[in-house]
């Protein structure tokens, strides 16, 4: 399922709600079990292939459980964009449905930090990068 936009995240973020941190960018790397830490000094574990302590909090959070696909989707109506906040170096924070906002923050002086376009439109994507917003 493809939405009317698509965000591209290469800065760091996190999704809150009124408890704290849910999940974030940094979960990536952990593995989703404690037991299972041993395997981040073993080189072949890779969270790509599923695993990661993120991607199943965020299959519990969007209630998603189907692990045959490559891409964890929102399977709830919860969590809905109803506001933005940004600030004055292109991060912002997504205010969702239930309590809960998506976070942003560009934390590089040299690459790009996050990308908003219409798939599969010819439309300029509206892209940050090192703070600054343009359209490319």
């Amino acid at each position: 399922m493809i939405g009317e936009f698509s965000l591209h995240l290469q800065c760091p973020w996190r999704i809150t709600n009124t408890e704290g941190v849910v999940t974030g960018s940094g979960d990536w790397y952990a593995p989703e079990h404690a037991e299972d830490f041993e395997k981040l000094a073993d080189e072949s574990w890779d969270p790509g292939h599923g695993g990661s302590l993120q991607e199943a909090k965020l299959r519990s959070l969007l209630d998603n459980q189907r692990t045959d696909v490559k891409y964890v989707t929102n399977e709830t109506k919860n969590l809905v964009v109803t506001g933005v906040r940004t600030d004055r170096i292109g991060g912002f924070e997504l205010l969702l449905s239930t309590g809960y906002s998506l976070e942003a923050f560009p934390s590089s002086s040299r690459w790009e930090d996050w990308r908003l376009f219409r798939p599969s439109s010819e439309e300029p994507h509206f892209v940050v990068e090192c703070g600054v917003a343009s359209e490319v």
